[in-house]
C-alpha cells in the first residue's frame, strides 16, 4: 500500500468552497484531491491562475471525474475528444487519472444502448489517454449505462484493459451486492481509483428504477465493511488511488466530517503511512 495516494473529493464542501476545501485537504493531511470536469471548464482558459492557486495551497489535483454520452455512432469522435478535452487539462496538471462515467438510461428517442459503440469508443480514448500519461478508468453509477454487476462485467469484457480501468465506488458496489473484497482480489490491476463512500444500505435490494444513493456519512459511521476492503487491498495488486467522497454536511463542516474520516482511514484501516 506504500504507492497507493489518499484523497479528498471537494464534493462536500459546496460550488463555492474550493479554496476552503484545498486549504483543509492540505492541513488534514491528505496527497492531493479529486474533482469534476466542471473545474476544467472554470480553469481550461485560465489555466495560469488554477496553477497559482494549488501552488499556493500546496496540493494537487490527482483524479478528475466527468460524463460522456456514448450512445451515437455518428459523434463518437465528438465524445472521445469530449474526453480528451479532460485528459489535457489532466496532462497539463500532472493529474494521472481521469475516471467516465458513461451515458444516461434516458435516452433520445430512437437511440438504443450500442456496447460495441461504447466499447470501441471507450478503448480509443483510453489509447490516446495512455500515450499522454494519464489513465482512463470507467465508472459505474446508477442511471448510466454501467448501473449494474452485469453492465460492468460487459464493458470491462468488450474493453481493452490495457487502456480502460475501473473506478470502484463502495456505494455503488455495495448496493448492487457485488462483492468488494472478491473484485478487488480479482480485478486489482484493473482498478484505478477507488471512491470511499460510506452509507446505510436497505436490508432488501430495491428495483433498479427506484434505487438511489443513500446520503453519504463519514467514513465507519455507515454499514460498509472497510476493515474487510482495506484487508483486501493490502493483499492484493492495487496501485491506484482511493479517495473520500462525502456529501455536503447537514450539521457539521467539510473539514471535520474529512478528518474524522481521515482519522478512520489512518487509525482503523491502517491505510495510511506514519
Amino acid at each position: 500500500m506504500k504507492d497507493v495516494e489518499i484523497l479528498s473529493h471537494i464534493k462536500s464542501w459546496g460550488e463555492h468552497g474550493f479554496i476552503t476545501a484545498l486549504n483543509d485537504i492540505k492541513e488534514i493531511g491528505f496527497d492531493g484531491f479529486e474533482a469534476d470536469a466542471s473545474i476544467v471548464e472554470l480553469y481550461e482558459d485560465r489555466m495560469d491562475v488554477f496553477q497559482e492557486i494549488l501552488k499556493e495551497n500546496m496540493t494537487q489535483l490527482v483524479t478528475l471525474g466527468m460524463w460522456t454520452r456514448f450512445y451515437n455512432a455518428e459523434l463518437i469522435e465528438e465524445d472521445v475528444e469530449h474526453i480528451l478535452n479532460c485528459v489535457r487539462f489532466a496532462k497539463t496538471n500532472e493529474t494521472r487519472i481521469v475516471t467516465v462515467a458513461l451515458g444516461s438510461t434516458k435516452l433520445p428517442k430512437g437511440f438504443e444502448i450500442d456496447w460495441k459503440v461504447i466499447a470501441e469508443g471507450l478503448t480509443e480514448a483510453g489509447k490516446r489517454s495512455a500515450k499522454l500519461g494519464v489513465r482512463l478508468a470507467v465508472m459505474p453509477q446508477l442511471g448510466t449505462f454501467v448501473q449494474t454487476d452485469k453492465d460492468l462485467k460487459l464493458i470491462m469484457k468488450k474493453t481493452v484493459a490495457k487502456y480502460v480501468s475501473v473506478c470502484l465506488d463502495t456505494a455503488f458496489f455495495s448496493l448492487q451486492r457485488i462483492s468488494i473484497p472478491s473484485f478487488i482480489q480479482k480485478h486489482g490491476r484493473r482498478i484505478a481509483h477507488i471512491h470511499f463512500r460510506d452509507i446505510h444500505i436497505p436490508r432488501a435490494k430495491k428495483p433498479l428504477d427506484r434505487m438511489t444513493i443513500p446520503r453519504v456519512y463519514p467514513l465507519g459511521k455507515g454499514d460498509i465493511a472497510f476493515k474487510r476492503i482495506a484487508s483486501a487491498l493490502r493483499k492484493s495488486s492495487f496501485s491506484g488511488t482511493i479517495s473520500l467522497y462525502l456529501d455536503e454536511p447537514l450539521k457539521d463542516t467539510p473539514r471535520r466530517e474529512a478528518q474524522a474520516s481521515y482519522e478512520f482511514m489512518e487509525k482503523t484501516l491502517n491505510l495510511i503511512p506514519e
